[in-house]
């Protein structure tokens, strides 16, 4: 490989993971598909540094390093299997280096996340279903589409303020106390039965599932820092919810 090529490489491989980091992927997922393009490039050993703000990979056998700041994350699969779609094919040499560093370039401009009224959707579902799952032998499905409503109203809040003016756990506080708000208004009016399920029916779409399990398999596969950090970030997120909701409860409730 020519000494340009090895540039290229270098670039290529931390976009890759950059994309993945930013996409939500767990820190292993992104070394090991680094490494495994990197050894079908001809390198026989990369060394690869990463952490949830920044990545450092090293080719010894040429004397090249490289880094890459990550300033956002989020959760976007579609990009994720996307660059595990093209890492595959390179590997098993479907397609060459300079359509990988093209598909590269097109997942991080062109793959898009899923629509946000989808998410909305999701959120109206996911709230209704688990109020019925965490609520009392009194509540019935009357509060499905109550708990639903308002775990939509809070879920889309925290989606357009992260959005627009990346304030995660910002969002996440306002969010949740706009669903403790509701809950009360809506339990005043008699528009509900089960205030305790529709609460937390409500707040779960705001709750960092993939966050936690990144954070569990970081740990279990080596990585304590990444792991540890994801787990202060979701613990963060769980007292922002929680302070949220509470503040409302103490002087509406």
């Amino acid at each position: 490989m020519a000494e340009n090529k090895y540039g290229e490489l270098t670039k290529t491989l931390l976009k890759i993971g950059q994309i993945m980091i930013e996409s939500g992927a767990e820190t292993s997922r992104a070394e090991d598909t680094m490494k495994r393009i990197a050894i079908k490039a001809g390198i026989r050993k990369l060394d690869v540094y990463t952490t949830l703000t920044g990545i450092v990979i090293g080719i010894n056998e040429v004397d090249r390093t490289g880094v890459v700041q990550i300033y956002r994350r989020a959760t976007n699969m579609e990009k994720v299997v996307a660059i595990n779609d093209l890492s595959r094919q390179f590997t098993e040499g479907k397609i060459t280096f300079d359509q990988l560093k093209a598909g590269v370039q097109n997942v991080d401009h062109y793959v898009p996340d899923f629509q946000w009224w989808l998410k909305a959707v999701a959120a109206f579902i996911i709230s209704g279903g688990l109020m019925m799952l965490f609520s009392p032998s009194t509540a019935n499905w009357e509060d499905f589409i109550p708990a639903g409503c308002i775990g939509t109203i809070g879920f889309l809040i925290s989606f357009f303020l992260h959005r627009f003016y990346q304030m995660q756990f910002i969002s996440d506080f306002v969010a949740s106390m706009v669903i403790g708000f509701l809950a009360v208004t809506a339990l005043k009016l008699h528009l509900i039965i089960s205030f305790q399920g529709v609460i937390i029916g409500s707040v779960m779409p705001l709750v960092p599932g993939i966050i936690i399990m990144n954070g569990l398999r970081d740990m279990i596969s080596g990585h304590l820092l990444a792991g540890f950090a994801r787990s202060i970030e979701a613990v963060l997120t769980f007292v922002f919810i929680g302070a949220g909701v509470g503040l409302v409860l103490r002087f509406f409730g």
